[in-house]
């Protein structure tokens, strides 16, 4: 069958030189430092009111999330055409992917707190707990809805193609990998740097390693859109189970 796909023999489907600088500074610029810096001056030196941090988060959260879309629309168009003529194929990856990655999450979590004890949380995890702790709405909205769209076109979008185009896919596969676990891995506060950063690193970089292989599979990013998505629902419904 022929669709539409992230390969190189189909160069409408490859995010452009453009797109790829736009979803870089986007979300690297934008979405970790400027946007919310500007929602807080915005809210505290020119509207004079004290915005739940909560609040500025969710509008920081949608202009990130539809500034991508919009970046991304020409592509993305494509995508979704190639989406509905094998959406049962790819639903059933989607969740065979989420079984094996749930599996593999649940592995590695086993090993860090059989070695290190209930104290070793990954800066990441730690960023999770609390948004769920203090707001649960927003992060939902934030960590179920917005993030796995949002990292997928870096991750396994832009970073992926880029390296996997212009050298070969392993490579694309490896390098995104490791930026997402980099990105990810920074041990949280309770715990010693150097002793845990290589494991919640080599932890990060397999999620995004079976989230890329999954792309390189079945020739769409919607499917590592669709196992990130899953795997932060039930990491968030674990979550609000485990607070309420």
């Amino acid at each position: 069958m022929i669709h539409v796909s992230l390969n190189q023999s189909n160069k409408n489907a490859i995010f452009t030189l453009k797109e790829t600088l736009g979803v870089l500074a986007h979300y690297f610029v934008g979405m970790q430092f400027a946007y919310p810096l500007l929602g807080m001056w915005v809210s505290l030196d020119i509207l004079k009111i004290k915005a739940s941090y909560s609040g500025i988060m969710v509008v920081s959260l949608g202009v990130g999330f539809f500034g991508m879309l919009y970046i991304v629309r020409k592509t993305l168009r494509l995508l979704i055409r190639d989406f509905k003529k094998r959406w049962r194929y790819l639903c059933k990856q989607m969740a065979i992917g989420a079984v094996i990655l749930g599996i593999v999450n649940l592995f590695m979590n086993w090993i860090i707190l059989l070695i290190w004890g209930n104290g070793a949380i990954a800066a990441n995890q730690e960023l999770v707990y609390m948004k769920i702790l203090n707001s649960p709405i927003s992060a939902f909205f934030s960590i179920v809805c917005v993030t796995p769209f949002v990292e997928e076109i870096v991750f396994r979008g832009v970073l992926y193609q880029k390296f996997g185009f212009e050298s070969s896919q392993r490579i694309g596969v490896i390098i995104s990998s490791l930026l997402f676990g980099m990105f990810h891995a920074w041990p949280g506060d309770s715990m010693g740097i150097s002793l845990l950063l290589p494991i919640y690193l080599f932890q990060y970089t397999v999620m995004g390693f079976l989230l890329a292989k999954y792309v390189a599979k079945t020739e769409t990013i919607f499917t590592s859109i669709g196992i990130h998505f899953l795997n932060n629902l039930i990491g968030y419904i674990g979550i609000i189970l485990m607070i309420g």
